[in-house]
């Protein structure tokens, strides 16, 4: 019984890391070849799964790189638990909804006009500032600690469901007219600057009279 509860086990692990992933973009597929996470043939758009299934740590920073304007592909890295693509500067889209085990993403410096994290509730960590967000659902990410959001378009900002939360930078979103932190929130850090936000600002906080007294000297 003991030999087949193993065969069945690499199975499973076979099964999960085989075939390829097509990664579209020339400067994506170009860089996991330079990581080694290529199948060695540069030019032919596909790496193989055995390759990033099980890579944890991805850092694709546009600075000092080709910039990637597409990461069509990133799907196939199944086991992500860190990954960096700030800088890249064009990219509008990026769909991570397939790296749920997630604790730290930055995509600053990007061009992003939307962001779904639904799926990706093991983030602690979530950087996205200096997009074109005006809007982004967190109401699955219950686990965040840390939040950089400065420099976009958001109109409202609803982080009550982070209980956890340590950190919040938001300033320099000048549309930016609803706040919420949520009762039982414990921030040590809130940089928002309201001298930059819309002079119409409401701030929604819980009924304790610290925070009361953070919301009002702001």
């Amino acid at each position: 019984h003991a030999s087949t509860a193993k065969a069945f086990k690499l199975d499973t692990c076979a099964n999960t890391c085989a075939g390829t992933t097509n990664i579209p973009n020339s400067n994506f597929e170009t860089r996991l070849e330079t990581l080694g996470m290529g199948n060695g043939i540069g030019g032919d758009n596909t790496v193989d799964n055995n390759n990033i299934c099980a890579v944890t740590q991805l850092n694709l920073m546009g600075t000092s790189y080709p910039l990637i304007s597409n990461f069509t592909g990133i799907e196939g890295f199944i086991a992500l638990e860190y990954l960096d693509v700030r800088s890249n500067q064009s990219v509008t889209t990026l769909d991570i909804s397939a790296n749920t085990a997630l604790t730290t993403f930055k995509c600053d410096d990007n061009s992003l006009t939307s962001l779904d994290v639904n799926t990706n509730i093991a983030l602690t960590r979530l950087e996205f500032s200096n997009n074109l967000l005006t809007s982004i659902d967190l109401s699955n990410n219950t686990a965040l600690i840390f939040v950089w959001a400065r420099y976009n378009q958001l109109t409202s900002f609803d982080i009550s469901a982070s209980t956890n939360l340590d950190n919040l930078d938001i300033p320099y979103n000048p549309l930016l007219v609803s706040l919420t932190l949520g009762t039982g929130i414990n921030l040590n850090t809130l940089d928002l600057n309201a001298k930059y936000c819309a002079s119409n600002l409401v701030i929604h906080v819980g009924a304790t009279a610290g925070r009361v007294a953070l919301a009002q000297s702001l």
